[in-house]
């Protein structure tokens, strides 16, 4: 119902389909509020204020599992360097793996998954006491 308003509204403005010659379809327009749904997921989810949002992650897990029949597979990163993709898919619900020759960035991950994310800029914390000095560092 909501849809048809929309298309409604659309077409009382005037709006034309980018074909020339051709009406917009009903389809068309679900189709694009589908993407703008989407994508505003992806908006909200990239946020820095949203790192720990539990509302904006939820909402992604549940839109990861809905498009993927409840049954994600693995995500596996063979050269996860500092590891924000594996991180990145635990925290949004998947099973994530990842392997790097570089021991560094593997002993940062491994710490991370134990320790928790948050634990990584702590100087009272193991952790934080190994990656602030490695994060400070000028690698180039």
């Amino acid at each position: 119902m909501e849809l048809k308003a929309i298309v409604e509204k659309a077409r009382g403005a005037g709006m034309k389909s980018v074909l020339a010659g051709l009406e917009p379809k009903l389809e068309d327009a679900i189709v694009e509020l589908e993407r703008e749904r989407l994508f505003n997921i992806i908006r909200e989810l990239v946020k820095w204020e949203n790192s720990n949002d539990l509302r904006v992650l939820n909402e992604a897990r549940t839109e990861i599992l809905r498009s993927l029949g409840g049954k994600p597979p693995p995500i596996y990163d063979p050269f996860c360097g500092g590891g924000s993709i594996p991180l990145k898919a635990q925290r949004l619900g998947l099973e994530a793996h990842g392997s790097d020759l570089n021991p560094v960035p593997m002993l940062s991950i491994r710490l991370m998954e134990h320790i928790g994310l948050d634990a990584r800029f702590k100087p009272d914390t193991i952790f934080g006491l190994i990656c602030l000095p490695l994060l400070t560092l000028d690698w180039l």
